[in-house]
């Protein structure tokens, strides 16, 4: 069972009424690697999605735990908030930061549980 980021942006994006051309112009990210992501043929790489998640207006955050099971959303809720009361999460000092720190975290989780 593998994290379905693809199929979140494509639920996400279709959702908002945006085409992959329009996702592409507005995250900078070619069209033929939105359909690769979107289907599952790629994984994308933290730069790639955090520029995917500003074209669609979402936060990472918001992608990671579209949709997830309740036990990932809290334990990045408790990370979020952590973060935002000025405490360190693993090397984490910035929303960008969190925000990656939280997707290798998702990605962790998802290889434990295969």
């Amino acid at each position: 069972m593998g994290v379905d980021i693809g199929g979140k942006v494509k639920s996400i994006r279709q959702s908002k009424a945006i085409t992959q051309s329009e996702l592409a112009k507005r995250s900078g990210v070619a069209q033929s690697t939105l359909s690769y992501i979107e289907k599952g043929a790629k994984h994308p790489r933290f730069n790639t999605l955090s520029a995917i998640c500003k074209g669609l207006g979402v936060s990472v955050f918001e992608l990671l735990s579209y949709g997830e099971k309740a036990s990932r959303t809290k334990l990045f809720e408790a990370q979020l908030n952590a973060i935002s009361q000025g405490q360190t999460v693993g090397d984490t000092q910035s929303s960008y930061d969190l925000e990656k720190y939280l997707y290798e975290k998702l990605i962790q989780l998802d290889d434990n549980s295969e």
